[in-house]
């Protein structure tokens, strides 16, 4: 019985593991990988014991006891080895650098760029402007260095930055909003040499300021 659950364990931390980071830290937001796996096999192992007769409190104890041995030897190895603690626990991300957007890391960490950029507002930040780094930290948060602080008018949605292009998306809506045409969204681009909204992974309006256009990378 002990090997059997000694086994199961391993095997559950295993494959837990796996599938945390695989689904991504922004499944966790607030919470590291260990905290998300040992709330799982915590409530597991209590379940167990209420639910399943022949499983008794010892055996409960003695896999708890393994677990926080198991926990215990992870730390130290994390504190020891450098490489470990990175795979392990994960580490930060630059996403964006100067205002630009690293797809390549949004793609990695199965985020949308519309979730990005709500994020961002969370913090007060509403155009990539503002943005002098930003980083996706290993619990699916972002951490922000700001830069140029811009003052916003108010009234109107044209006295905000407005997202007008989202990965190749015109947002007719938005233009719509800003009583803005197509033609004179179109005619902005061929300024700076692009003929399709395609090429556009990104592009902001802000009243006063040039239109940012990012293309794809």
């Amino acid at each position: 019985m002990y090997l059997q659950l000694t086994v199961k364990l391993v095997t559950g931390f295993v494959v837990l593991f796996v599938m945390t980071k695989f689904i991504g830290g922004r499944e966790l937001r607030q919470l590291n990988v260990f905290d998300f796996i040992s709330a799982i096999v915590l409530s597991e192992l209590v379940g167990n014991v209420l639910y399943q007769k022949d499983i008794t409190a010892l055996h409960m104890s003695y896999a708890l006891l393994l677990w926080t041995a198991m926990i215990y030897l992870i730390d130290k190895i994390t504190l020891k080895f450098d490489r470990t603690r990175k795979l392990l626990d994960g580490e930060s991300e630059l996403v964006i650098e100067e205002g630009i957007i690293d797809r390549n890391v949004l793609r990695k960490h199965r985020m949308e760029l519309k979730e990005l950029l709500g994020m961002l507002r969370e913090k007060d930040v509403f155009s990539l402007r503002e943005v002098r780094f930003a980083f996706i930290e290993p619990d699916g948060n972002v951490s922000i260095v700001k830069g140029e602080t811009l003052q916003y008018g108010a009234g109107t949605i044209a006295t905000l930055p407005t997202p007008l292009v989202m990965d190749g998306v015109l947002m007719k809506k938005s233009l719509h909003q800003l009583k803005k045409s197509e033609e004179w969204f179109h005619n902005e681009l061929r300024k700076r040499s692009v003929t399709e909204v395609r090429q556009v992974f990104y592009a902001e309006y802000l009243h006063g300021h040039e239109l940012l256009v990012q293309l794809q990378p």
